[in-house]
């Protein structure tokens, strides 16, 4: 993520390591920041924790104030770790559960 730029088109495959609402969970991976990536859009039913998905998307840069309402994101202090941070607007959510 760190070379990608916001618009970016993304494909990644890693593990969940929290589903905060339903349009909005962190995936973890080596190659991805020590506190995730914050990913918006559908999360498939199902979806847990240490769940392995393919995300297919763009990268977006998180702006609490922009992204709240689309993606039904409550309580600003929840999402502090990824302000100003890149992050994916997903297309599509593959769970291989």
């Amino acid at each position: 993520m760190a070379m990608r730029q916001v618009g970016d088109p993304v494909v990644m495959t890693a593990v969940v390591v929290a589903v905060m609402t339903a349009r909005a969970f962190v995936i973890a991976d080596a190659d991805l920041p020590d506190q995730g990536t914050l990913v918006l859009g559908v999360v498939p039913p199902g979806l847990e924790q240490r769940g392995l998905v393919t995300v297919r998307g763009v990268v977006d840069e998180f702006d609490f104030d922009r992204l709240s309402a689309p993606y039904g994101l409550e309580r600003r202090e929840r999402y502090t770790d990824f302000e100003s941070r890149k992050v994916v607007v997903a297309h599509s959510v593959r769970s291989w559960a």
